[in-house]
């Protein structure tokens, strides 16, 4: 009766296995909706399009943010790709046609402009670098791609904060003053929103 037992009842190590495999599909689930998505998503959403429990669908989240795969919007409610995430996309694109489209425009930028083009990625309260075509002019800043700098003391950076609303932009910078990099460096909140409008209004100014 034992021996019949034991070739019923599966070894744990098998046990072990199975759920070790079905853990990482619903990690990968919920990878997969959060990167597919246009938005951050909420728990109830990402539970409802896994078809997870809520339980067990904020349990993986939580630990996906741990482990910096993703990460919560400035509200705190929603999830969404992180940098880690976009960065383990780009690695895979940069070995693919899309990558050398996307310099092919850039190049055609920096000849019409005459400046350097950035390729950049919101990252918390930074900008990424991911890529970048340089000016040819003798006098050029160096950045490294992976680079991350502040939101409120770059072109880039501002550009990202005038899409927030002002309850965004106060999570992703914390209190004021803002920390000086240069003598123009923005520290206030006051300077800065007056700046964010500008750029706002250029954006959406009718061409």
């Amino acid at each position: 009766m034992q021996e019949k037992l034991s070739r019923i009842t599966p070894p744990a190590e098998i046990l072990e296995e199975s759920a070790k495999s079905s853990m990482a599909e619903k990690v990968l689930l919920i990878l997969e909706t959060i990167a597919q998505s246009e938005f951050p998503l909420t728990l109830e959403t990402i539970s409802t399009g896994t078809g997870l429990a809520k339980p067990t669908a904020f349990r993986l989240l939580n630990t996906l943010v741990a482990q910096g795969f993703i990460e919560r919007d400035p509200n705190g409610r929603r999830f969404q790709p992180s940098a880690k995430l976009r960065i383990m996309g780009m690695n895979i694109l940069s070995v693919d046609s899309v990558r050398s489209q996307r310099v092919a425009v850039m190049k055609r930028l920096v000849e019409e402009i005459g400046e350097t083009c950035n390729f950049n990625i919101l990252d918390g309260n930074k900008v990424m670098y991911l890529d970048r075509v340089e000016t040819s002019a003798p006098i050029r800043l160096h950045v490294d791609l992976g680079m991350r700098v502040p939101l409120h003391c770059t072109a880039s950076g501002k550009l990202f904060l005038s899409g927030m609303t002002e309850l965004q932009v106060r999570r992703s910078l914390g209190n004021e003053p803002f920390e000086t990099y240069t003598p123009k460096t923005i520290t206030s909140y006051n300077k800065l929103f007056s700046e964010l409008e500008k750029i706002t209004s250029r954006r959406l100014r009718p061409r």
